[in-house]
């Protein structure tokens, strides 16, 4: 089963578009839980148990992760263990290298840790995203201008690729749509900031 049909299928299981991302920042774990990796891994727990009846999927950020060193990745696998099969898992990584360290990013969070689809950075041009794409499942991390935003205070900065409507993520430069070259496998991740991009995208 790829991930169109995973998230199509867990869709009709609940009719959600919720995605709940899993972002273990120490610093703001609720009491009683505590900041240790044990202490924020339960806290991780009861939030997958508390949402696996509504979410549509879950999205853990590797950045906060990996801030933990080492610790932070055994949390992490221990974490992808506990959440329940038929629930699509988003790496939230937004990687973006080219050739062969590309490959890697992508057999690293899709075959050794497992997950379903992967964030990705397109800025360093299409062969960044290719080899993410060849026989895998990915979901595009688009920090675009124009229709398709970050949630970052840089969103309008100069320089940024404008994006079309979803699926079809156009580098106007090139002309080259995501969409188009990568079909079922590709998606976007927009930062809803503002009301007229979700307007838009509702719409399409």
């Amino acid at each position: 089963m790829n991930f169109l049909e995973k998230i199509n299928n867990r869709f009709l299981r609940t009719n959600s578009h919720l995605c709940i991302g899993l972002d273990p920042d120490p610093q703001k774990i609720p009491e009683p839980f505590g900041k240790t990796p044990d202490q924020i891994f339960h806290f991780l727990e009861e939030v997958i148990e508390a949402t696996s009846e509504y979410a549509l999927a879950l999205k853990p950020n590797l950045a906060y992760f990996e801030a933990l060193g080492l610790e932070g990745i055994r949390l992490i696998e221990k974490v992808l263990k506990t959440i329940p099969e038929d629930i699509p898992v988003i790496a939230d990584a937004k990687r973006g290298d080219i050739g062969p360290s590309s490959k890697k990013y992508a057999f690293a969070l899709l075959e050794q840790f497992g997950c379903d689809a992967i964030t990705v950075s397109p800025y360093m041009g299409y062969d960044s995203i290719e080899p993410k794409s060849q026989g895998m499942e990915c979901s595009f991390e688009s920090r675009f201008g124009g229709r398709c935003n970050s949630s970052g205070k840089g969103l309008s900065d100069p320089g940024k690729i404008r994006a079309d409507a979803f699926p079809y993520s156009r580098n106007r430069g090139s002309g080259r749509s995501i969409g188009e070259d990568f079909g079922s496998s590709s998606g976007r991740d927009e930062g809803a900031l503002l009301d007229q991009c979700l307007t838009q995208h509702s719409l399409s």
